[in-house]
């Protein structure tokens, strides 16, 4: 039974132990979720990225969304409430190909117990389906697929796996943007603001 999921994901240790279960039982999870080269929402991206290691850890097929092809990077802002042509907006969850959730609610504390969401739960094979079977194949070209490989020392490292339309691949480190936003951004991980996320 397969989950797809295509949004902003801040997890939690509760989140990350659920999917590992669910992960355990050969349910095959796939996350999309915006890059920091692509979020409008540095927070949020602060809070999802210490989950990373853990979501792969996990088992979860994890992809950041690679920003807009047309979208100038180094016109693009990234704030606390800022927008960005490449971001996700509409949450999509599917379910075994059976059933699908479509709305507004990320998959973070925040949105489970405190804000008020929207969104529209169908069970329909034909529509999840339909979802899957066109998001999937472009999945490798529309994101960076993340991995866990060894360094030269041995230690693990998280890496993005660049797959270009000829089919070749490029290991790199997170895409798309500067050291200065990088160390912004683990600073903002530091911070205990994840339930406010």
């Amino acid at each position: 039974m397969p989950i797809e999921n295509w949004v902003a994901i801040v997890p939690g240790k509760q989140g990350v132990a659920w999917l590992r279960k669910e992960t355990g039982r050969g349910v095959r999870v796939t996350v999309l979720t915006n890059s920091l080269a692509a979020t409008d929402v540095a927070a949020v991206h602060a809070g999802y990225q210490r989950y990373r290691k853990d979501l792969l850890d996990a088992g979860v097929h994890l992809y950041e969304l690679k920003p807009a092809a047309s979208e100038d990077p180094q016109q693009k802002k990234t704030s606390m409430l800022g927008s960005s042509k490449a971001s996700l907006h509409a949450k999509t969850y599917v379910f075994d190909k059976s059933s699908i959730f479509i709305g507004s609610m990320n998959l973070d504390p925040r949105s489970i117990t405190l804000n008020t969401e929207i969104g529209v739960y169908c069970e329909s094979s034909a529509l999840a389906s339909q979802v899957v079977n066109g998001l999937e194949p472009k999945l490798d070209q529309i994101a960076w697929r993340l991995e866990e490989r060894p360094n030269a020392n041995g230690t693990v490292r998280i890496v993005w796996i660049d797959t270009h339309a000829d089919g070749t691949a490029t290991e790199i480190d997170e895409p798309g943007v500067s050291g200065l936003k990088r160390i912004g951004i683990w600073f903002l991980g530091l911070l205990p603001i994840e339930s406010e996320l």
